[in-house]
């Protein structure tokens, strides 16, 4: 039934010489000019990763502490809210919902309490 795709060992696979990534898309063009590397050649110029020092010396310690205290803080009023929403809405329990909803709020305050204490200071 497949014979005509079949290669000489039995291997539809095993007819084409090209590999896919030459089949696919256009010839790349080269390269001319004075300044142009060569992409063949020993000349070829090597390429200087630079480095990236990602030691935490250069934050304050308050400072840093203070970060991660609103990140944990908005991350916990967006899920308090987002579940107080869904309560509500899914369920129509409206009590715990509601609790959700107001304690989220109250979180957003104390982050935003923090935030600005810790502005004051420096």
């Amino acid at each position: 039934m497949f014979d005509e795709f079949e290669g000489e060992d039995g291997d539809p696979f095993d007819g084409e010489d090209d590999s896919p990534e030459e089949a696919l898309g256009p010839d790349v063009p080269g390269v001319e000019g004075p300044d142009a590397p060569s992409v063949d050649g020993p000349e070829t110029p090597a390429v200087e990763i630079p480095s990236v020092d990602t030691s935490s010396d250069d934050v304050p310690g308050d400072l840093m502490a203070a970060f991660w205290t609103l990140v944990v803080l908005a991350n916990g009023a967006v899920l308090a809210f987002s579940l107080g929403l869904m309560f509500i809405g899914f369920r129509g329990n409206w009590d715990l919902g509601g609790r959700l909803v107001i304690a989220s709020g109250l979180i957003a305050v104390l982050g935003w309490r923090i935030h600005r204490r810790y502005e004051r200071r420096n």
